[in-house]
């Protein structure tokens, strides 16, 4: 209550808004050090599973709603429900990175869309959006261990630039592969391939 008198209603929403945005930051960053930590103790490798794509999907776009409400993005599910046998966890850790950076230089707007093609021994999952897009040399780099450093989002968003790496590393452990397609100021497609049994 004794707050409530410092400061006007905006104020207080536009404080709760960054300690939220904080947050989720700081989920994501504990997030990629886990795994990451886990990659490089080669204790990530998990059991192949049913999978329940469709839901998946849903699952971490529901995750950064609130994100792409604040920022006045579509997030489109297209990937039709449909079982898989493979690595859950790889999966999501992927799609949560990739779903991220996308709002992240994504501006208001925009769209995000996430599809999946299921082929004999893999699905091509992509994650395409309408953002600023990035130059060749920029593609060529970002998921590159020797290149950790973050770029800023279009609100201003920060990251660790551990994201992408974190992406190729479990991707390639689990047999799939990960790369991107971009032109500048036109948007980014990210493909990575999901190995079934």
């Amino acid at each position: 209550a004794e707050l409530s008198t410092k400061f006007t209603h905006d104020e207080l929403v536009a404080y709760a808004r960054h300690v939220n945005e904080a947050g989720e930051q700081v989920f994501i960053l504990l997030q990629n050090l886990l795994e990451w930590s886990r990659v490089q103790l080669e204790t990530h490798r998990s059991e192949p599973e049913v999978v329940s794509l469709g839901c998946l999907v849903q699952d971490c776009m529901d995750l950064y709603q609130p994100v792409a409400f604040e920022k006045g993005i579509s997030l489109h599910n297209n990937v039709p429900e449909t079982s898989i046998v493979s690595s859950p966890e790889m999966i999501k850790i992927v799609l949560r990175n990739l779903i991220f950076n996308a709002l992240k230089f994504t501006t208001r707007g925009g769209e995000v869309n996430v599809f999946a093609q299921k082929e004999p021994s893999q699905v091509l999952m992509t994650v395409s959006d309408t953002g600023v897009g990035m130059s060749p040399d920029r593609m060529s780099t970002i998921f590159s261990l020797t290149e950790t450093s973050s770029t800023t989002g279009t609100s201003g968003e920060k990251g660790t630039g551990l994201g992408l790496p974190l992406c190729k590393e479990l991707a390639e452990l689990n047999g799939g592969r990960i790369w991107v397609e971009s032109s500048h100021g036109e948007g980014s497609n990210f493909f990575f391939t999901v190995p079934v049994k």
